[in-house]
């Protein structure tokens, strides 16, 4: 296993205390800095050629920023360097990435175990939303687990299949961000969680970094745009709750235990609107 680490120039402090981290932790996994795409110093006409600005403008009602762009292709250059060799997986990081010292072991039977038929991709970091009760048991002390959500790309391992699919579906001109991990999803790709996680993100410089300051412009620029977008979206929920009271009232609701006698499950219960029939007629 090849371990690609991001990195944009002018990070070299972060770089090498990054990597001599890792190699404290993972002696035995090669160490590889793919070609990144600094998208701060592309002129309009490269950067054209590079962004697919009207599908991002569909997709995130914004324009993605240079940084995002850079961070996207630089990800998908790892892919490209990852497809070049004939490795069954491969370990993708950035270089504010913090490590646990668990993760050589696990890097190791991961790389030895994770199934090549259908795309994975394996998140090492905090997921935003986790099945926890989905939790099975992996390697040694830890689960794998199904996240609902995830953001960022700090640390992952993808199989090939799973590097293909990701070059496919976010081609060059790119419009996705690099943690689209949703939208990956809807196209076949399966990722798992770690539990306990075995990454984190950690800012060496105590800085903020670029990219966070050029989303942090992009936000506010659109300020005036997402709270009318917020409102609209709180009344079609109101809206639907309304609907949905009224078919309760206006119906007959039945509830019917689905659980099961004797299956160890918590009790289940979903309605059923029926129509206003007699129970003789029923019968």
């Amino acid at each position: 296993m090849t371990a690609y680490v991001i990195s944009i120039p002018g990070a070299a402090v972060r770089l090498e205390r990054t990597a001599k981290e890792f190699a404290s932790f993972c002696p035995d996994i090669k160490w590889s800095v793919p070609e990144v795409c600094d998208a701060g110093n592309l002129s309009e006409r490269e950067f054209s050629a590079l962004y697919d600005c009207e599908s991002a403008r569909r997709r995130y009602r914004r324009d993605l920023c240079r940084g995002e762009i850079g961070c996207t292709l630089s990800h998908l250059s790892a892919m490209k360097a990852f497809l070049s060799t004939d490795e069954r997986c491969c370990l993708v990081v950035e270089d504010d990435v913090l490590f646990s010292p668990d993760i050589g072991q696990f890097l190791k039977d991961v790389g030895e175990n994770i199934p090549l038929g259908k795309p994975i991709a394996v998140v090492l970091s905090q997921a935003a939303k986790v099945r926890y009760w989905t939790a099975r048991r992996w390697f040694g002390d830890f689960s794998r687990t199904s996240p609902i959500e995830i953001y960022g790309t700090v640390c992952y391992v993808v199989n090939r299949l799973a590097a293909e699919l990701m070059l496919r579906v976010n081609s060059v001109p790119v419009s996705l961000q690099a943690d689209c991990w949703n939208v990956y999803r809807e196209h076949g790709l399966k990722f798992w969680g770690v539990c306990p996680v075995l990454a984190g993100s950690f800012d060496y410089d105590r800085k903020e970094s670029s990219l966070s300051c050029e989303r942090k412009k992009a936000f506010e620029a659109r300020v005036s745009i997402g709270l009318p977008q917020r409102r609209l979206s709180f009344g079609r929920r109101l809206i639907g709750y309304v609907k949905w009271k009224a078919a309760l009232f206006f119906e007959k609701v039945t509830f019917v235990d689905c659980s099961g006698s004797g299956s160890g499950r918590t009790n289940a219960a979903v309605y059923k609107v029926n129509e206003r029939k007699d129970s003789a007629d029923a019968k």
